[in-house]
C-alpha cells in the first residue's frame, strides 16, 4: 500500500502532534474528584488520532480544511469575532436507553442543557457562560422539522433494552475508537441517525468504554468529520445534566482542540512555536498543561502569576470555573460554521428549523406563586417552534407574551422569553402567544402575587470548599415546586421563597421529593421543615416534615407525604427549608448557630389555602345584579355557583364596569338580560358560560365595544344585540350551536360580526339592521335553512354576505334593503327557496344577482325596487311564477338602470289577470320601463340570432339561427359575421357568444371591405368584435355561465387547419385570431388557438388597423387590449413575431390562466410585444416554445409586460433569453415567477426588482428570490432540447422550495384569484411560485365549486386521477352510492373546511387518508383513514362504517345524535374532544378490534359502545375476559349470551324464565361466570357474583365466562347442545364513558385487594386498546413481577398459558410473537411482588397497535427441559419448562424471580414441584444437575391414556434423563425414547398426583435382566392365563404388565416383583390382545394374547 503523501504542514501535525493527540482520558480521581466538570475525560482525541491514521478521506479533509483556515482566518473570520450576527444549528438528541437508571434523562434536562450552553457560546450577562471571553455568536435549536417532514421537539428515545446488537451496552456502553469495551461506535449510530448534514446529531448515553466511569463524552472536528456517518456527538446522560461537558464537545465539533493540546498526557508543556499550527492552533489561548481543578494558581509552562486557562471550555479544569471561549477559538468556530457545516444554516436552504406545523404553545411557568418585588423569568418551551432558550429570532415566527392582573393588561412582550417584575400583588394570568408561518396557538398559566413579607429566617454556613459538590441537595419537588439546583452553584445557602413556591390546600396530603448527592466516603442526611407557625424559626420536631440518610456516593430521591395541618398560617408565603450535612443535625444547626459540616441549604415558598372549598350556594329564582358590589360579592355570597334557576338581569346605569365576579357561571335556565349599563365595555366575565335556556339580550350598554370572550357559550335562546352605541366588534366562538332567532339591531358603530359557524339552522328570524358602520359580515358559513325570516336592511356600509353560501331555506320574507356598498349577493348562491316575500330594495351599489340563480320559489311578493345600478335580474328565470303572490305580487320599481325584464317566468306570470296576478312595473329603462314595455317585449318575436339576455350560441353541426343552445348556430364564422352585422346597426345587441366544444376553422377574412365575410383562403381569421365576450368551453347545455365546466377532454379548439391534414404548413391561416381595435372589455375566453402559421409578407386592413401576415400566428393584437383567459395558444408558428401572440401597437391584453406550448418564431416564441405594448401576464405557463431571440417573450420599444406567477421551462432561445428585452425600457416586471429548465434564462443584467421569483442563473436570494440554482421539482419536465412540444406537467412536488414561498401582497402585485387550472390561488395565506398552487393542497377531479359529485377513480402519481380537468377549489364532496373512490400513491382528498358525504354503498379506500374540516357524512364505508382536521368544531352524521378515524382539531367534533360511527381499526385523538352523543362503536371482529389510540386530556365525551369478539368453539370453553367500560352484567354480556346461576323464581328451558337475581335458569343451575377474590387466604378463590342485575362491569375488572355460544341460538345451549348444532361466534359488547374517574381514559391506578401469600392478582385491561405488557411492566416493575398468565381456551382441557417476555408456556394454541399484547377485552393474571394489596399503574403510553414484541431481561440458561402433558390423541393438554442456570443464588428449595409459579387447579394439567409449590417454569442451580431430582405433579379428572412428551431438550451433554413412573416402577431413558405412554384411573389416587413421576438425572442403573425366562401359557386362552416371569429373589425388580386391544386402549393392568402371576381374563371378549412387561428398569418385552 502507497503511504499517504503528507506536504509539510501536514506531516507537522501529524507527526510532532500525534504523541500529544493519543489520549485526553483521565483514569482515576481522588475521591474529591469534580464529577460534573470536563475532568471525567474527554475521548475526542484518541478517536480524532484512529481517525486520522485509518481514514485517508477524514485525514485529507482536515489538513485541507485547516490549510484554508490558516490562509483566511487573520484576514477574514477573525475580523467576524465581532460580527453581530448569529448562526443557529440544529440539533438532534438520540437518547439510548438501556433500562437503566443511568440512561435517565427527561427532556426538560436536554432543554435545560440547551439553555445554559448557549449561555456559554453566547456569553449571557448574569449566567455561567458571562466570563472574560467573547461571545462566539453560534446557538443551537432543537430541530422542529423531522426528516420525513414532521414536526419534532428533537429529542428521541430508543429502547434498546432488548436489540440483541446491544446486549454489551448495558456493562461497557458504546465504545468510541477501536480497541476499547463496549458496543462500537458505528453500530450504535446506525441505530439512530438524522442526515448529518442538516442535523448534528448529539447520542446520549449511559457508559463509555466500559464500566468505570472514564469518559464523558467525544466528537469529531468539523474539519475532517461533517457529513459523514461518524459526525455528532456521544455523551453520558449524567453530563448533560450537569456541567460543561456538551460545551466542551460541542466546541471539538466546531474545529478547537484542547487548549493544552501536546501536554504529553499532561508531562511536558505544548509546543507553541507557531500559534498558527501548534498546540491548540489558536494565538490566544496560552501554551498549558492540563488542569485538574480550578485551584492552579499560575501557569506553569508560561510563568504566568494568572492561570486564565483554567476558565477556558476546552481545558480539563473544571464546570465550576470554566466561563469563557477566547476570540481566536471564535475564529475557528465561524470558519467551520460559515466554510464546512454551512449546510446547518436556514441561509443555505435547511428547513430544520423552519415549523411544519403550527406550533403548539408552551411555556415553563417557575412559581404559582411568588411575592411582590419578584423578578420571574418565563421560558419558552412551544413545540413546533424553533428555541435555543435565548431570545433569538427566527423568520416567520413571532411570540407575544401578555401579563394580566385581575383581567386587565398590565405588560407585554415580544421576546421569546418573559422576564418580569411584578410589582402589585394580586391574580395574574400569564399568555403566551406562538405565531408561526402555518398559524397561531396560546397557552395561559395563572399566578398568584402576594404582598405580606416573608418572614426572614437564620441563615447557615457550611464547610463546604467552593469546588467541593459531593454533598448537596440536587433537587426538591413539592407541588408545582420542581426546582434542580446546578451543582456549580450549590453552597450553603440559597433562597427560592419568592421564586419557586407553590399553593397548598390545609388537611390535604402531598407528597414531597427530595434528591441528595452523597459524599463519597458518607452518607449525605437531610431534613425538610415547614414553618407552620411563620415565626421564622424551623422548630424540631413539630414543624419536621421529612428527614431521612442518603446512601454513600449515591444520587438519589426520596420521597415523603406531607399533610398540611389546619392550623397553619394561611394567605401568605411561609417557608419550606430543605437541608443536607454529612453529619448528624443538630439544634445548632438547625438556628444557624453551628456551621454545617458539608451541606447543604435551600428555602422555597407554601402557600396554604383555607379549608377545603365549601359546599355549593346558589341564589334561588330570578337574580337582578345592579351594582358592581354585588357581582363582586356574587362569588363570595354564593360560593361556586355556576347556575341560575331563573332569570339574570345585570343592569346597573352608572356603576357596573366588568362582570368578573361571574366566571363561575356555566348555567341560566331563563333569560339573560345585559341592559342600560353605561360603563361596562366587556362582557369577559361571563367565559364559562355554557347555556342560556331563554333569550340572551344586550343592549342599551354606551360603553360596551366589543362582545368577546363567550367562547364556552353552545346552547341559547333568542338573540339579541340592540342599540349599543360604542360597540364595534362582535366575535363570538363556534361553540355555539343552538339559537333560535337572531337580531343586531341599531349598533351605530359595529363594524364586523364574525363566529357563530357552528349553527346549522335557526328556527326564527336572522335580522341584521340598521348598523350604520357594518362592513364585514364574516359569520354563520354553515347555516343551511332559517325558519322565518331573514334581512340585511340599513348597513350602508356592508361589503358583502358571502359567509352565507350554504343557505338553502328561508321559511319566511327575505330581505336585502338599504345596504348601500353592498354590489353582489354571492353569499346566496345555494339558495333555493323562499317561504315569504322577497324583496331587494334600495341597494345604491348593487350590480347583479346572479349568484341567485337557483332561487325557484318565492311564497309572496317578488320585489325589486329602487336599485340604481342593477342591470341584470336574469338570475330570476328559475322563480315558479305560480309561487308568486301576495298583495303586490311582481313588483319591479325605479331600477333605472335596468332595461331587460321579459325573462320567460315573469311574461307567463303577466299573461295571467291583473287580479289575480298582481303586478307594478315602472321607472325603469327600455323593455322594463313599465308594465306595457314588458308586455310588449314578451310578445314581441324572438331575436332569432340571441336570447333575450344578449347572447348568441354556437354548437358544431347545429342548423339554428343562435338565439339558444337548441337553436344554435353551427360555425363560430357565421356567428361573428351575424354578430358584427347586428351591433354595426344596433350596439350592443350581441354581449356574448357561448360556443360549444368541436373544432372550428376561419371561414372567412376578417378584412375590412369586399373580402369582409367571405373565403379568402390564407387570410381567413376569426376577428374578436368590440366589447363583445367569446366564450368556450360550454357542453351545449348550460343554462347559466356558472354552470360551464372547463374540461380539456372537450375542448373548443380554433383551428387554422384549413387545408385540414393536421400540420403547421403554408397551407393553414396566417392568424387563427385577430384582434384589431378592440377595447379591454372584450373577451377571449375558454379556447385552444392553434396551427396558425404567420409566414408572408404584405397586411390587411381589420377595423381601419393594418395587421401584417408574417406576425402572431395563433392571436394578433392591433392596438387592442383584449382579456385573453383559459386558452391554450400551441403549434402556432411565425417567420417573424410572435409564434403565438403578437401584441402590436399599444396593445396591453391582460393574459391569465393561458398555457403558450409548442410556438416557434425569430422573435418572440409565445409572445412578441411591439412598440409601447404592455400585457400583464398572470397564472400561465411557457414551456416547449423555440426562438432565435425570447424562446417565450420578446419585447421591444417601450414595451414592458408584468409577469406574476408564471412558468417558464424547456424553452429553447437559439441566440437568446427566455424572456428577451431589447431595445429602450423594455426590460419587465417579474414576480413569483419560475424561470428554470430554458437553454437561456434573461438576456439582460435586471435593473429593476424582481420579487419571490426562481430564476436560472440568478443567485439573488434578496426581496424574497430563490437561489437560481434551485430545482423547483416540476412532476415532470422534457428537456428543452425536445422543443417545440407540447406536453410536459410544471406542477410542483413536495418538497419543492418554490412552494409557499411567492409573495400574496395584493396590493402590489395583481395575483389571479386562482392557477393556471383554477385552483384556488391564495390557502392559508401563502402563494406558490410558479403558475400552479402544489397540486398536493387539492386534488383533481371533475366538477365546480358549489360541490362535486365523484365516480369511480383512482390517483395516478401525479393526482390527475382519471379525469384530467381540476375542480375549482375544495367544496363539499359527494361520493355517489355503489361507487368507488381510491386513494394513493401519495395522494390524499383534502377539501379544506368543507363537507363529505359517503352515499350508502359508496366506499373510499387506499392508503391516503380523507381529510375535511368540514362535516363528514358517511352512510358508506371508508377503509381508510378519515381525518378531522381544522379549529372550526365539526360534526359526524350517518351510520357507515370506517376504519381508521383521526380528530385533530382544537375545537373538537360532535357525532350527531342518532348517528353511528363504527370503527374496525383505530380512533386516533390527537387534538379536541369527540362528543358521541352514544354513537361511537369500536367493532370487533374475527380479523381483530377496534381500539382507541394514546390521546391526551378528556379525548372522549360520552358514551362508547366496546365489542369484543369470541371466536366460535367445538366445545364450551371458559375465557378471561374484561370490559373497558362500566355497566351492570345484565345489560352488558347478558344481552348476547346466556350467564347461568343459582337463584330463585326462574324455569329451565323450555319455558326459559331467569331467576329473581337475573341469572338465566338451567336445570343444573351451575354459574358460568366468576371474579376471583385474591383476598380469600385458602379454598377456592372464583367467586360468582350475586346478581346479573346489580353487579358491575368495570375497568380494570376480570371475569372467567363460560361462553356456550351467541344466545340468538337458543336456550337448548344451556343443558347441553343438542347434536347438529353448529357452534357459532360471539361479540360481546358494553356502552359506557370513557374518563379518567372511570379509570378506562388517562393516566390512573387501580388497587388490587391480594393477600399477600399467594400473590396472584386477577386484573382487566381497562383500556379500549391493546396495551404493551412490557410498557405495563416497565411502569410497575417494582410491584409485579416480569410473568402474566392467560386462560387458553383454546386447549382441550383450558389451562393456563404463561408469557415470560420471550414465549408461552403451558396450555397451547398462542402466538411467542403477539405475546407482549394484551388485547382489549381480555383479563389475565399478574403475581404481585408486594404483600397486600397491589397498586396497578396504567397510563396511556401503554396502548399498543398489538404489533410490538416483548424485551424482558433473559437469563442463559444451560439446560432447559420442556415436558408436554397430551392427550392420547396427540393433542396437547399443558405443558412445563425446567431449566438449569448457572447462578449461585438459586435455591432449589424456594421459589426465586426466575420461576412461574402455576395457578392451575381442579382440572387436567402439569406442574413441577419446587418445595411444595407447583411451577409451571421452574429454574434450578446448574451446579445440582447431575445429582437433581425433580418431581412432578400430573391431574387427570378422567380417566383414560396420556403420554408424556420430553422431546424438547437442550445441552443435558453431560446427564442422562430418566423419567421414574413410582407406581408402574418404570424407569425410562427419555434422551432415548422420548414419549412415555401411561394411563389413569381417576378413582385410584396412586395413578395421578405428585408422587407417581419424578425426573432424575444420572441415575445409576440397575444390571440388565435377561427375558429369556419369560414364558406365557395356555395361549390362546379363554378363562386364567399364567406368566412366568424371571426369579426375583431380593424383591429388587418390580415389573408391569398391562393387557390392551387391538386399539390401543387398555383393559387390564396390574403389577407384581416378578416369579409366576396369573391373570383372569374371563371378562374380556373374543379376539387378539397385546401383553406387555415392562420392568422397573425401563426394559420392555410384548407377547400376543388369543382370548377364545
Amino acid at each position: 500500500m502507497k503511504q499517504l503523501y503528507l506536504p509539510k504542514l501536514f506531516k507537522t501535525f501529524f507527526t510532532s502532534k500525534i504523541a500529544l493527540l493519543i489520549n485526553c482520558i483521565l483514569f482515576a480521581f481522588a475521591a474529591n474528584a469534580q464529577i460534573t466538570s470536563i475532568s471525567e475525560s474527554c475521548g475526542s482525541s484518541h478517536l480524532h488520532q484512529q481517525m486520522m491514521q485509518n481514514n485517508a478521506n477524514y485525514a485529507s479533509k482536515v489538513f485541507a480544511n485547516e490549510q484554508r483556515l490558516v490562509k483566511y482566518k487573520n484576514s477574514t473570520y477573525l475580523n467576524k469575532s465581532t460580527s453581530s450576527q448569529t448562526r443557529v444549528v440544529p440539533v438532534v438528541f438520540h437518547v439510548m436507553n438501556d433500562g437503566t437508571p443511568l440512561t435517565q434523562i427527561s427532556k426538560d434536562d436536554i432543554k435545560k442543557a440547551i439553555k445554559e450552553m448557549n449561555e456559554r457560546f453566547r456569553k449571557i450577562a448574569g449566567s455561567e457562560g458571562d466570563g472574560n471571553g467573547v461571545d462566539v455568536g453560534i446557538e443551537f435549536a432543537l430541530a422542529v422539522r423531522d426528516p420525513n417532514g414532521n414536526c419534532t421537539d428533537g429529542i428521541n428515545y430508543w429502547d434498546i433494552s432488548g436489540n440483541a446488537n446491544f446486549t454489551n451496552y448495558v456493562n461497557n456502553g458504546v465504545s468510541s475508537a477501536n480497541g476499547n469495551p463496549g458496543v462500537p461506535d458505528v453500530t450504535f449510530k446506525n441505530l439512530a441517525r438524522w442526515n448529518p448534514t442538516q442535523y448534528y446529531n448529539i447520542w446520549v448515553v449511559g457508559k463509555i468504554n466500559g464500566p468505570v466511569d472514564v469518559v464523558a463524552g467525544y466528537a469529531l472536528l468539523a474539519d475532517g468529520a461533517h457529513g459523514i456517518d461518524a459526525d455528532g456527538t456521544v455523551v453520558q446522560a449524567k453530563y448533560v445534566k450537569f456541567g460543561t461537558t456538551l460545551t466542551h464537545e460541542l466546541g471539538h465539533a466546531f474545529n478547537l482542540y484542547h487548549t493544552f493540546e501536546g501536554d504529553g498526557n499532561g508531562g511536558q508543556c505544548p509546543t507553541n512555536g507557531d500559534c498558527e499550527t501548534d498546540g491548540d492552533r489558536v494565538c490566544d489561548t496560552p501554551p498549558h498543561k492540563r488542569s485538574t481543578s480550578c485551584d492552579a494558581a499560575t501557569n506553569s509552562c508560561t510563568g504566568a502569576s494568572n492561570a486564565a486557562h483554567v476558565h477556558n471550555y476546552m481545558d480539563y479544569s473544571g464546570g465550576s470555573c470554566q466561563n469563557e471561549f477566547t476570540a481566536g477559538q471564535k475564529a475557528r468556530m465561524l470558519f467551520a460554521i460559515d466554510s464546512i457545516r454551512k449546510s446547518f444554516l436556514a441561509s443555505e436552504g435547511n428547513m430544520s428549523l423552519v415549523p411544519p406545523a403550527v406550533a403548539d404553545a408552551d411555556f415553563i411557568n417557575p412559581t404559582t406563586v411568588a411575592c411582590v418585588g419578584t423578578n420571574l423569568k418565563f421560558y419558552d418551551k412551544s413545540t413546533c417552534t424553533p428555541n435555543t432558550f435565548l431570545n433569538t429570532e427566527f423568520p416567520g415566527i413571532s411570540f407575544t407574551w401578555t401579563v394580566k392582573k385581575n383581567g386587565n393588561t398590565v405588560h407585554s412582550s415580544t421576546n421569546q422569553n418573559l422576564s418580569y417584575t411584578f410589582i402589585d400583588s394580586g391574580n395574574y394570568t400569564i399568555t403566551l402567544q406562538v405565531t408561526n408561518t402555518n398559524g397561531t396557538d396560546s397557552k395561559t398559566s395563572n399566578l398568584l402575587i402576594t404582598n405580606p413579607a416573608i418572614v426572614a429566617v437564620c441563615q447557615p454556613g457550611s464547610f463546604n470548599p467552593p469546588n467541593n459538590y459531593d454533598a448537596t441537595l440536587n433537587n426538591v419537588t413539592f407541588g408545582n415546586i420542581n426546582n434542580t439546583t446546578s451543582i456549580s452553584k450549590n453552597g450553603a445557602y440559597q433562597d427560592f421563597s419568592c421564586t419557586s413556591a407553590t399553593i397548598v390546600d390545609a388537611l390535604q396530603t402531598y407528597p414531597l421529593t427530595i434528591s441528595v448527592k452523597s459524599f463519597a466516603s458518607s452518607a449525605q442526611r437531610y431534613e425538610a421543615y415547614i414553618d407552620y407557625n411563620n415565626n421564622g424559626i424551623f422548630e424540631y420536631p413539630n414543624e419536621l416534615v421529612a428527614s431521612g440518610t442518603g446512601v454513600i456516593n449515591q444520587n438519589k430521591s426520596y420521597l415523603h407525604n406531607v399533610t398540611i395541618p389546619d392550623t397553619a398560617v394561611k394567605g401568605k408565603i411561609i417557608r419550606l427549608r430543605v437541608m443536607s450535612d454529612v453529619h448528624a443535625f443538630t439544634d445548632n444547626k438547625r438556628n444557624c448557630s453551628q456551621i454545617l459540616d458539608l451541606g447543604d441549604v435551600e428555602d422555597y415558598g407554601v402557600y396554604i389555602n383555607g379549608t377545603p372549598t365549601p359546599p355549593t350556594v346558589c341564589p334561588p329564582g330570578d337574580v337582578t345584579l345592579s351594582t358592581q358590589a354585588q357581582i363582586n360579592s356574587f362569588p363570595i355570597d354564593y360560593n361556586n355557583c355556576k347556575q341560575i334557576s331563573g332569570n339574570l338581569t345585570i343592569t346597573g346605569p352608572s356603576d357596573i364596569t366588568n362582570l368578573n365576579g361571574l366566571s363561575n357561571l356555566e348555567t341560566i335556565t331563563g333569560q339573560l338580560n345585559i341592559v342600560h349599563n353605561n360603563n361596562l365595555t366587556n362582557l369577559s366575565g361571563l367565559s364559562n358560560l355554557k347555556t342560556v335556556g331563554n333569550n340572551f339580550w344586550i343592549s342599551d350598554n354606551t360603553a360596551l365595544t366589543t362582545i368577546n370572550g363567550l367562547n364556552a357559550l353552545q346552547t341559547t335562546g333568542q338573540f339579541y344585540i340592540g342599540n349599543n352605541t360604542a360597540l364595534t366588534t362582535i366575535n363570538f366562538s363556534n361553540a355555539l350551536t343552538s339559537i333560535t332567532s337572531f337580531t343586531i339591531l341599531n349598533n351605530s358603530l359595529l363594524q364586523s360580526i364574525n363566529g357563530f359557524n357552528n349553527i346549522t339552522s335557526i328556527n326564527g328570524i336572522v335580522n341584521i339592521e340598521n348598523n350604520t358602520v357594518l362592513q364585514n359580515f364574516n359569520a354563520f358559513n354553515k347555516l343551511g335553512s332559517v325558519g322565518n325570516h331573514l334581512q340585511f336592511s340599513g348597513n350602508p356600509q356592508l361589503q358583502n354576505i358571502d359567509s352565507l353560501h350554504k343557505l338553502t331555506t328561508v321559511g319566511g320574507a327575505f330581505n336585502i334593503a338599504q345596504n348601500g356598498a353592498l354590489t353582489n349577493l354571492n353569499g346566496f348562491r345555494k339558495l333555493t327557496t323562499v317561504g315569504g316575500f322577497f324583496q331587494i330594495w334600495n341597494n345604491a351599489q348593487l350590480v347583479n344577482i346572479d349568484s341567485i340563480y337557483k332561487l325557484t320559489t318565492v311564497g309572496a311578493e317578488l320585489i325589486v325596487e329602487d336599485n340604481s345600478q342593477l342591470t341584470n335580474i336574469s338570475a330570476l328565470a328559475g322563480v315558479n311564477p305560480n309561487t308568486i303572490g301576495g298583495t303586490y305580487g311582481l313588483y319591479i320599481v325605479n331600477n333605472t338602470s335596468l332595461s331587460v325584464c321579459n325573462l320567460p317566468n315573469f311574461c307567463t306570470y303577466l299573461a295571467n289577470p291583473s287580479n289575480t296576478h298582481p303586478r307594478t312595473i315602472s321607472g325603469n329603462l327600455a323593455n322594463c320601463l313599465n308594465e306595457a314595455a314588458v308586455v310588449a317585449a314578451c310578445s314581441a318575436p324572438i331575436n332569432e340570432y340571441v336570447n333575450f339576455l344578449g347572447t348568441m350560441f354556437v354548437k358544431k353541426g347545429s342548423t339554428g339561427t343562435g338565439s339558444s343552445w337548441s337553436n344554435a348556430i353551427g360555425e363560430l364564422a357565421d356567428a361573428l359575421v351575424i354578430a358584427k352585422s347586428i351591433n354595426d346597426t344596433s350596439a350592443g345587441k350581441v354581449k356574448e357568444i357561448w360556443v360549444a366544444s368541436g373544432t372550428y376553422k376561419p371561414m372567412y377574412s376578417p378584412q375590412d371591405g369586399v373580402n369582409f365575410g367571405t373565403n379568402q383562403g390564407r387570410d381567413n381569421a376569426f376577428s374578436l368584435l368590440h366589447n363583445v365576450k367569446l366564450y368556450g368551453g360550454f357542453a351545449g347545455s348550460e343554462s347559466s355561465f356558472s354552470q360551464r365546466i372547463l374540461d380539456t377532454a372537450n375542448p373548443t379548439i380554433l383551428s387554422g387547419d384549413i387545408d385540414n391534414n393536421n400540420l403547421l404548413d403554408y397551407g393553414n391561416t396566417y392568424h387563427v385570431v385577430v384582434a384589431a381595435g378592440v377595447s379591454s372589455s372584450t373577451v377571449l375566453d375558454g379556447f385552444t388557438i392553434k396551427l396558425g402559421y404567420a409566414s408572408s409578407t404584405g397586411s390587411l386592413v381589420v377595423n381601419g388597423k393594418s395587421v401584417e401576415r408574417r406576425v402572431g400566428g395563433g392571436i394578433v393584437n392591433h392596438t387592442s387590449s383584449p382579456i385573453i383567459r383559459n386558452c391554450i395558444i400551441t403549434q402556432n408558428r411565425t417567420e417573424y413575431d410572435g409564434g403565438g401572440l403578437a401584441n402590436y401597437y399599444l396593445s396591453s391584453p391582460t393574459i391569465t390562466q393561458c398555457f403558450f406550448t409548442g410556438n416557434v418564431a425569430t422573435y418572440g416564441g409565445a409572445i412578441e410585444n411591439y412598440y409601447n405594448s404592455n400585457p400583464v401576464i398572470i397564472n400561465t405557463v411557457f414551456t416547449g416554445n423555440v426562438a432565435s431571440y425570447g424562446s417565450g417573450i420578446e419585447s421591444y420599444q417601450n414595451s414592458i409586460p408584468v409577469i406574476t406567477n408564471c412558468t417558464f421551462s424547456g424553452n429553447n432561445a437559439t441566440l437568446g433569453g427566455v424572456i428577451y428585452a431589447y431595445g429602450t425600457s423594455t426590460e419587465p416586471l417579474l414576480s413569483n415567477t419560475i424561470i428554470y429548465g430554458n437553454n437561456h434564462g434573461l438576456n439582460y443584467v435586471p435593473t429593476k426588482i424582481i420579487y419571490n421569483s426562481l430564476i436560472q442563473g440568478l443567485a439573488d436570494g434578496s426581496n424574497g428570490n430563490i437561489n437560481g440554482n434551485s430545482d423547483p421539482l416540476f412532476v415532470d419536465a422534457p428537456l428543452y432540447t425536445l422543443a417545440p412540444f407540447t406536453n410536459g406537467d410544471y406542477r410542483l412536488q413536495i418538497g419543492s422550495p418554490a412552494i409557499n414561498t411567492g409573495t400574496p401582497d395584493t396590493t402590489s402585485f395583481k395575483i389571479g384569484n386562482r392557477d393556471v387550472v383554477g385552483i384556488a390561488r391564495i390557502v392559508g395565506g401563502t402563494i406558490d411560485m410558479g403558475a400552479y398552487e402544489s397540486y398536493k393542497k387539492f386534488f383533481y377531479t371533475t366538477g365546480n365549486n358549489a360541490g362535486y359529485v365523484l365516480s369511480n377513480w383512482k390517483s395516478n402519481l401525479d393526482g390527475t386521477g382519471s379525469s384530467p380537468s381540476a375542480f375549482k377549489e375544495p367544496a363539499d364532496f359527494t361520493i355517489q352510492s355503489g361507487h368507488t373512490i381510491t386513494l394513493n400513491n401519495g395522494m390524499d382528498l383534502n377539501v379544506g373546511n368543507n363537507d363529505v358525504i359517503v352515499q350508502p354503498n359508496a366506499i373510499i379506500d387506499g392508503n391516503m387518508p380523507l381529510i375535511t374540516g368540514g362535516t363528514l357524512t358517511n352512510n358508506g364505508t371508508i377503509s381508510t383513514l378519515a381525518i378531522l382536521f381544522g379549529n372550526l368544531h365539526q360534526t359526524i352524521k350517518g351510520n357507515g362504517t370506517i376504519t381508521n378515524l383521526g380528530l385533530n382539531n382544537s375545537a373538537g367534533a360532535t357525532i350527531e345524535t342518532n348517528s353511528i360511527v363504527n370503527i374496525t381499526g383505530t380512533y386516533t385523538p390527537v387534538l379536541g374532544t369527540l362528543t358521541t352523543n352514544n354513537g361511537l362503536f369500536l367493532l370487533s371482529n374475527e380479523n381483530g378490534t377496534a381500539r382507541i389510540a394514546q390521546g391526551t386530556d378528556n379525548y372522549i365525551n360520552g358514551n362508547v359502545t366496546i365489542e369484543r369478539y369470541i371466536p366460535a368453539k367445538a366445545e364450551r370453553k371458559w375465557s378471561f375476559i374484561s370490559s373497558p367500560v362500566s355497566g351492570t352484567i345484565h345489560n352488558t354480556w347478558q344481552q348476547q349470551i346466556h350467564i347461568t346461576g343459582a337463584g330463585t323464581g326462574g324455569t329451565p328451558c323450555p319455558t326459559f324464565t331467569p331467576h329473581s337475581n337475573g341469572f338465566d335458569a338451567t336445570v343444573s343451575n351451575a354459574p358460568n361466570i366468576y371474579t376471583y377474590d385474591a383476598l380469600q387466604i385458602s379454598g377456592n378463590r372464583w367467586k360468582v357474583p350475586s346478581s346479573t342485575l346489580s353487579d358491575i362491569i368495570d375497568a380494570g375488572k376480570g371475569f372467567r365466562v363460560n361462553i356456550r355460544g351467541d344466545r340468538s341460538l337458543g336456550c337448548n345451549l344451556l343443558d347441553g347442545s343438542p347434536s347438529g348444532l353448529v357452534p357459532t361466534a360471539v361479540t360481546l359488547r358494553a356502552t359506557g364513558a370513557l374518563s379518567n374517574a372511570a379509570k378506562n381514559m388517562g393516566s390512573f391506578s387501580i388497587i388490587y385487594p391480594n393477600n399477600g401469600i399467594n400473590n396472584y392478582v386477577f386484573v382487566g385491561n381497562p383500556y379500549p386498546s391493546a396495551i404493551s405488557f412490557s410498557a405495563l411492566l416497565t411502569t410497575n416493575n417494582s410491584s409485579i413481577n416480569n410473568t402474566y398468565a392467560l386462560y387458553v381456551p383454546s386447549s382441550p382441557s383450558g389451562v393456563y398459558s404463561y408469557w415470560d417476555g420471550s414465549s408461552f408456556t403451558g396450555g397451547s394454541g398462542y402466538n411467542n410473537l403477539r405475546g407482549n399484547t394484551i388485547a382489549s377485552g381480555q383479563a389475565f393474571f399478574v403475581q404481585s411482588k408486594v404483600a397486600g394489596n397491589l397498586t396497578m399503574f396504567f397510563e396511556e403510553s401503554h396502548k399498543t397497535d398489538g404489533t410490538n414484541t416483548g424485551y424482558f431481561r433473559t437469563n442463559n440458561y444451560n439446560e432447559k427441559l420442556r415436558v408436554h402433558y397430551l392427550q392420547n390423541d396427540h393433542s396437547q393438554i399443558d405443558e412445563i419448562v425446567i431449566r438449569y442456570a448457572n447462578d449461585a443464588t438459586i435455591n432449589n428449595a424456594e421459589e426465586s424471580s426466575l420461576d412461574i409459579a402455576s395457578i392451575n387447579s381442579g382440572s387436567n394439567y402439569i406442574t413441577s414441584l419446587k418445595g411444595n409449590k407447583g411451577m409451571a417454569v421452574q429454574t434450578r442451580s446448574l451446579q445440582t444437575l447431575t445429582t437433581d431430582t425433580v418431581w412432578l405433579n400430573v391431574t387427570s379428572t378422567q380417566s383414560a391414556s396420556y403420554k408424556l412428551n420430553f422431546s424438547e431438550f437442550e445441552n443435558f451433554a453431560t446427564a442422562e434423563i430418566y423419567l421414574i413412573d413410582h407406581y408402574t416402577n418404570i424407569t425410562q431413558n427419555i434422551k432415548q425414547n422420548t414419549v412415555y405412554e401411561f394411563s389413569v384411573d381417576k378413582d385410584i389416587p396412586e395413578t395421578k398426583g405428585a408422587n407417581r413421576f419424578s425426573v432424575v438425572f444420572n441415575k445409576k442403573l440397575q444390571p440388565e435382566l435377561t427375558w429369556n425366562s419369560i414364558k406365557l401359557y395356555p395361549n390362546p386362552a379363554k378363562q386364567v392365563v399364567t406368566i412366568q416371569l424371571p426369579n426375583n429373589a431380593n424383591n429388587n425388580i418390580f415389573y408391569t404388565i398391562k393387557i390392551t386391544d387391538v386399539t390401543g386402549k387398555t383393559v387390564m393392568q396390574q403389577k407384581t416383583n416378578g416369579n409366576t402371576e396369573q391373570l383372569n381374563i374371563n371378562k374380556l371378549i373374543n379376539g387378539v390382545y397385546i401383553v406387555e412387561i415392562i420392568d422397573s428398569k425401563g426394559n420392555r418385552t410384548t407377547e400376543k394374547l388369543i382370548k377364545n
